[in-house]
């Protein structure tokens, strides 16, 4: 009976030590994983002239590949994140319309490449490369 008392605190105390089954929502993936990301505002002067739909320009992060809708087009690719709040998008491959006269589409994905910065606030997605910002909701 003594043993089995003993044996039973152990597998509690070791219990205690394991690692947790999940991520905690603060890491980097968990905070940007399940969420289509629609760009609402940017800083980067490319970007920034004009309305931009949220529907037509944003982007999805899973398991280190990320899709993007980017004007008339998808995009997929890779990314990598740190809890330090860095960040590489590296995009893949396309669809190839031909989207309408004053997209946003070369631009919209030249700066997803450049970003080199991330941070999640408040329900907001904030990317920073050289130019500015992209602010996804």
């Amino acid at each position: 009976m003594l043993l089995a008392a003993v044996a039973a605190a152990a597998m509690l105390a070791l219990g205690a030590c394991a690692p947790p089954a999940t991520a905690p929502a603060t890491d980097a993936a968990g905070a940007l994983a399940g969420h289509t990301w629609g760009l609402t505002e940017s800083t980067v002067p490319a970007l920034s002239a004009g309305a931009i739909d949220p529907a037509r320009y944003n982007i999805e992060f899973a398991d280190g590949i990320f899709d993007a809708q980017v004007d008339c087009n998808r995009v997929s690719g890779t990314y990598a994140w740190s809890n330090d709040g860095a960040v590489t998008i590296t995009p893949g491959p396309s669809t190839l319309a031909a989207c309408p006269e004053g997209s946003l589409a070369g631009d919209y994905l030249a700066a997803l490449q450049a970003a080199t910065a991330f941070e999640v606030t408040d329900g907001r997605l904030v990317l920073t490369n050289g130019d500015g910002t992209l602010t996804f909701e």
